[in-house]
């Protein structure tokens, strides 16, 4: 009998359905920019009205999609949550096919990739710390899950506490916004990360698993 398909390769299909609804919703995109979704959110579509940058068209754009992690930044509801739950599936790969080394590898190439994506991209949305910049999310929610066990149940726990801390900001999370450029968009979920990779933790001891 053929595999079902697991669970969480159907997030990525998900996500992109809400965008692809997105662009239906009309909108002018800039040319060479045709990869975002269109909307009011947009403010008209003219998303990049003046770069500040000063980097060629091409690393700009590619700048934007990774720290947009494909577009995922650009729902406009709670586009946080819907860059953690991008980062389930890598996460869950990670763990499945390398363990421990593998989620390490896969931490330092999006963190540092993230984090010139994300200083490049506040640049070009003239925002320090902008909401569609998720690539520091998917970094976050990979350093908790190095904490966790194997199994669904607690990619879910994971997932929920590194939103929570995320959201909540104990410290030092709010204080790490404050450093400059993609460190500052980065710092603070890598924080957020490490919280919910103690409570990870903390739980499988408790549960003794």
């Amino acid at each position: 009998a053929p595999q079902t398909p697991h669970p969480f390769f159907y997030y990525f299909f998900i996500i992109f359905l809400i965008i692809k609804k997105k662009r239906g919703s009309g909108g002018f995109i800039p040319q060479g920019f045709d990869f975002l979704p269109a909307g009011h959110f947009f403010d008209q579509g003219n998303l990049l009205m003046e770069s500040s940058t000063k980097n060629s068209p091409f690393i700009e754009r590619l700048a934007l999609k990774v720290a947009t992690v494909g577009g995922v930044g650009y729902i406009p509801w709670a586009p946080g949550t819907f860059g953690t739950l991008a980062a389930v599936p890598l996460a869950w790969l990670a763990q499945q096919w390398g363990g421990g080394v593998a989620e390490g590898v896969v931490l330092l190439l999006v963190s540092g990739i993230g984090t010139w994506a994300a200083d490049v991209s506040c640049r070009i949305l003239g925002r320090k710390d902008p909401s569609e910049v998720v690539i520091d999310e998917v970094a976050g929610l990979l350093l908790a899950m190095m904490f966790a066990s194997q199994g669904w149940i607690w990619f879910v726990v994971g997932f929920a506490l590194f939103r929570l801390f995320d959201i909540w900001k104990p410290w030092p999370v709010h204080a790490l916004e404050r450093l400059p450029g993609g460190w500052g968009v980065m710092a603070d979920d890598w924080a957020a990360g490490i919280y919910a990779g103690l409570f990870l933790l903390l739980l499988a001891r408790f549960l003794e698993l």
